[in-house]
């Protein structure tokens, strides 16, 4: 019950219109077990974490899983290796870092911001950019162009995600754009079963601009809380100083 009470009703009604969309296409389209599950745990991971809830991060791994056996069947390499290389390390990096600032079971955002720092990692994504793209090209990829740049993004929202960001969301949405391509691109050839997969990450996509709105709100009422302990702490300092001088007074 304590877990349910970080969600507003309307966004538990949001989450079960979502998995019921996604199960009605499965069932329509003749989807496979693999692409349902991850399709709902997708879901599921995306739902946590634009709440800021620590244990999203833990569902995400499962779901990669899933996804890097989707993205190999269809020639997706990049989509592997960004799972295998990328992915999966920023999930478990994520969690910890989480783990170890989280108020009630919700992460608590960044508000020191590093700009120097993002600079860096911004030049150090495009410098990887050209080795990545040989090496995707190296496994004979399906759409290059497509998988480098979306490998990229990935690595770049780990970052931020890491790094306890709101910005991650706004990442997320770019590299969400990519994602629908690509695999829009493998429905418009006959896979009609993979409509599915369209809509999960067209439904990401929305909870993308969901998760921006809600990190930004969380911000600025940790920002707000952690203001109205100041001076709380400096009247308690206070009342303790004057509990020494008093003393002092009576000591003479």
């Amino acid at each position: 019950m304590r877990f349910l009470k970080l969600f507003k009703w309307y966004e538990l009604v949001y989450f079960g219109i979502c998995c019921a969309i996604l199960i009605s296409l499965s069932i329509i389209f003749h989807s496979n077990w693999i692409i349902i599950i991850n399709a709902l745990l997708g879901l599921l991971t995306s739902f946590l974490l634009s709440k800021a809830i620590v244990w999203g991060n833990i569902v995400g791994i499962i779901q990669l899983f899933f996804y890097i056996y989707l993205s190999a069947q269809n020639a997706y390499y990049g989509e592997v290796i960004s799972c295998a290389i990328t992915s999966l390390p920023i999930y478990i990096a994520t969690f910890i870092t989480w783990f170890k600032n989280k108020n009630e079971g919700q992460v608590k955002i960044n508000n020191k911001y590093n700009y120097k720092e993002f600079f860096i990692a911004i030049a150090i994504m495009f410098a990887l950019s050209f080795g990545l793209y040989y090496m995707l090209r190296a496994f004979n990829t399906a759409d290059l162009i497509i998988s480098t740049v979306s490998l990229c993004l990935a690595c770049f929202k780990g970052y931020l995600q890491v790094r306890r960001s709101e910005l991650n969301f706004v990442v997320s949405l770019l590299n969400r754009i990519i994602t629908l391509v690509l695999w829009l691109n493998f429905v418009l050839h006959g896979s009609l079963s993979y409509i599915p997969t369209v809509a999960t990450y067209a439904i990401y996509f929305t909870l993308d601009v969901f998760g921006l709105i809600v990190w930004l709100k969380l911000k600025n009422k940790q920002q707000s809380e952690k203001s109205s302990e100041v001076p709380f702490e400096i009247n308690a300092e206070q009342q303790k100083e004057k509990n020494q001088q008093t003393q002092e007074e009576k000591g003479e």
